[in-house]
């Protein structure tokens, strides 16, 4: 099966499981049911466009490119109305339905351009923002359609991998995981794969931040650890990461809030191969406390720098990086508190990283303009900033 193939999978499930999706987080049932219905209306569209997309090997015609470049217009409609919703939502939801609409219009400018090869290909891979969405708050329960979807997909999955990832774009977290603690049980599957091809990392994500199910992802580990074919390297990995776990699980139980608790696993003196878990852990429950407050709030200020801080250490691989949205929301949440210089710093490392920049060298103009705006908010009046 095809890398694009894949993501058209995904990108079908994550529209449905959006526009299914539970309602928690969202301020009232009004916005709930707007979000809803935008998805649904979005998910209707691709269901017409991707299909041309997975296929390329012929141009469009010019009737093709014209009902391409109207369904285009049409999704950009329902992406200025999930503007209006996202308004009430936080800055990485707002940041994730900001890039998906820039995304839609480039394909269009490239439909226009006659660039039909590219432009389907972009359509495909600008759903991933939609999927970015289902790693970051927790389920609360399931949409009705996903599974019917996901039987009418399934079919053209060929791995486990495929499938699981399929599932978690269609919501069925509990099937997903499921099919990643098969693979990791899988006697034909190098257990070294297992990290490099990413699958821990989607699977701790899921178990953590979506399901909450910290005993489950220790057990899981657990038995990984026992086959005999484990490297010993990755068997102290997985040793170190249990313990970790077990550490999780007893803060978890104590009486305090969710940001002093996910200060203090970011802030615990980890090595490097540990750190995975408490940092996945605290940001989990870093999204929970953003999710719905006021970002004029100095604690949402400072949410937002340690959610941006641990991606940055290595868990912002889920679909759509998020740590410089995070680490920009930190500054504008407040300019003038004690983690807006801290968030730029590392913002800014982060841009110079992402570009391929070194210290010394000039930044593209546009990111430049972006860091200086920043930094003039940080020495502004109060009055001054909005």
């Amino acid at each position: 099966m095809s890398h694009t193939r894949i993501r058209l999978l995904v990108a079908l499930g994550a529209a449905v499981a959006l526009g299914a999706a539970e309602t928690g987080g969202l301020p009232t049932d009004e916005a709930a049911a707007g979000l809803r219905q935008t998805m649904q209306r979005t998910l209707a569209e691709l269901e017409r466009l991707l299909p041309a997309s997975v296929d390329r090997s012929e141009p469009l015609g010019v009737e093709q490119r014209a009902a391409y470049v109207e369904g285009i217009d049409g999704l950009l409609r329902e992406m200025e109305a999930l503007s209006v919703e996202a308004a009430e939502r936080d800055r990485g939801f707002r940041h994730l339905s900001d890039a998906l609409a820039r995304d839609l219009a480039e394909v269009r400018r490239l439909l226009l351009r006659g660039d039909d090869e590219t432009a389907r290909y972009y359509l495909v891979q600008t759903t991933s923002n939609c999927v970015a969405c289902h790693s970051r708050l927790p389920a609360s329960r399931q949409p009705v359609s996903a599974a019917a979807l996901y039987d009418r997909l399934a079919e053209d999955a060929t791995s486990v991998h495929e499938r699981a990832q399929l599932l978690v774009a269609t919501r069925q977290f509990d099937r997903a995981i499921a099919e990643w603690e098969a693979l990791f049980a899988d006697p034909e599957f190098p257990p070294s794969s297992l990290e490099i091809g990413g699958y821990l990392l989607d699977y701790l994500t899921i178990q953590l931040r979506v399901r909450n199910d910290v005993a489950g992802a220790n057990r899981a580990l657990a038995a990984l650890a026992k086959r005999e074919d484990v490297p010993p390297a990755m068997h102290d990995r997985l040793a170190r990461w249990r313990a970790a776990l077990a550490r999780v699980e007893s803060s978890a139980a104590a009486e305090t809030d969710q940001l002093e608790r996910a200060r203090s696993w970011i802030g615990s003196p980890l090595d490097p191969s540990e750190r995975l878990i408490e940092d996945l852990a605290a940001s989990a429950l870093l999204l929970q406390f953003i999710d719905g407050r006021d970002e004029d709030d100095p604690a949402v200020a400072e949410a937002f720098y340690w959610l941006g801080l641990v991606e940055s250490r290595g868990i912002d691989g889920y679909w759509v990086p998020l740590a410089e949205p995070h680490l920009e929301a930190a500054i504008r949440s407040d300019p003038l508190g004690p983690f807006a210089k801290r968030a730029y710093e590392l913002l800014e490392e982060q841009v110079r990283i992402g570009v391929g920049s070194p210290q010394e060298s000039e930044l593209p103009a546009e990111e430049q303009e972006r860091l200086d705006a920043l930094s003039v908010l940080i020495e502004r009046a109060p009055g001054d900033l909005r």
